[in-house]
Parts: structure tokens; sequence; C-alpha cells
């Protein structure tokens, strides 16, 4: 979901963004953490783990089979300023392997773009400019320019995705492993069709 820049501009110290990585860094220390019986975040509960794993298998897939909107291409290689993108999230965001990523190869077009992963549970102070209705949805994506403004911030998931999940939480039946299942399906049928689409009309904002 689209959420565009306040006026007046909310300003990113660095204090905030110390730990920050790269996408293979993040990946490494997933992959490092799972192989430890570990994930990222504060909470180590039962379940995570299981995600976490199954998460690697959704990044490494679309690591090898996104490919990027020909509009979206068109509005990257127009960008000529500096930029910054953070992602904040969590290893067993199962939102976050669906759309990671393809942000990072969305990242990769745009000449003078850096993509930073900060993880949720040690950015608290981030975390909390950034909310959805009052929850530490992840992932966000957050756009800096050159002096640390935000331009804009995007998640935690595509809009129509969003409905979906919140339709669905409101039934007197909800079941949030059931949801879980529909959310999934639904990126798999869209093949990231509409995270490209709000991404490319963010673009249009980067200049």
């Amino acid at each position: 979901m689209i959420q565009t820049a306040s006026q007046p501009p909310v300003i990113i110290p660095e204090t905030e963004l110390e730990g920050a990585m790269t996408y293979k860094s993040f990946r490494k220390l997933v992959s490092d953490l799972g192989a430890a019986g570990k994930v990222t975040g504060h909470s180590q509960q039962e379940g995570l783990l299981a995600y976490s794993r199954i998460n690697e298998q959704r990044m490494n897939r679309w690591d090898k089979h996104t490919k990027l909107l020909p509009g979206l291409l068109d509005a990257a290689h127009r960008i000529t300023g500096k930029y910054r993108w953070v992602v904040i999230t969590e290893g067993w965001c199962g939102d976050s392997a669906q759309q990671l990523p393809v942000i990072q190869k969305i990242a990769d077009e745009v000449e003078k773009l850096e993509l930073l992963v900060v993880l949720r549970d040690d950015h608290p102070a981030l975390m909390e400019r950034f909310l959805t209705a009052g929850s530490r949805s992840v992932p966000i994506l957050v756009c800096l320019n050159a002096l640390n403004h935000v331009c804009w911030h995007w998640g935690p998931r595509p809009a129509a995705a969003q409905a979906m999940v919140m339709e669905e939480r409101a039934r007197v039946d909800y079941q949030a492993e059931k949801t879980k299942e529909h959310l999934h399906l639904w990126y798999a049928k869209n093949n990231s069709a509409d995270l490209q689409t709000e991404i490319t009309a963010l673009l249009g904002l980067m200049v």
C-alpha cells in the first residue's frame, strides 16, 4: 500500500539505520541462523524457524524467476538522483520473502539507488515511524533522498492482498493459517504484478 511523504518531510537520522545490511548479507544471516536452529528478531518462539526456512525457498525462487515489467524498467531508468531504499523486515516474515527479492531486482535497475535491509526488532524507533493501523507489520519499504528525507513508504503488501487479508480477518470464522495459505496463493498467482505496478507509481515521485 502506497504512502507518500508528509509535509514538512520526515528526516531519518543515521543512528536509526545502524546495523543496516545489503540484501546479500541479510540472506546470509537468515541462512546462518537457520543452520543454528535460530531466526532473526527478539523472539525464538516455536514455528518461526519453519517459516524462516520456507521463506528461504521462496526467496530463492523469486531470485531466479522474477521478470520486471517494461513500464517499471522505463520508470527506473529515468531516475537520476541519489536515493536509498530501506526495507524493515525479519527473516520469518512470509510477506517479505514474497517481495524483498523483487524489490532488490527493481533497485538494481536504478543507477544511484542503494537498497538496505534492517531488522524490525533491532530498530524500534524506525519501526514506530511506519506503523500500519498501529501494528508493527513488515515489510515496510522506505525511500530516502540524499538528505535522508522520507520521499514515500510502502507496505506491508500490495493493496489487493491487504484488502483480502483484512476481509478474512473480519470474519467470525477467521483462521490465521488459512489466511496465510490464501495469501501465499495470491502471491503465486499474481507473480509480483501488483507489487511492480505500485512501485512503478512510486518511482515517478523520485525526481
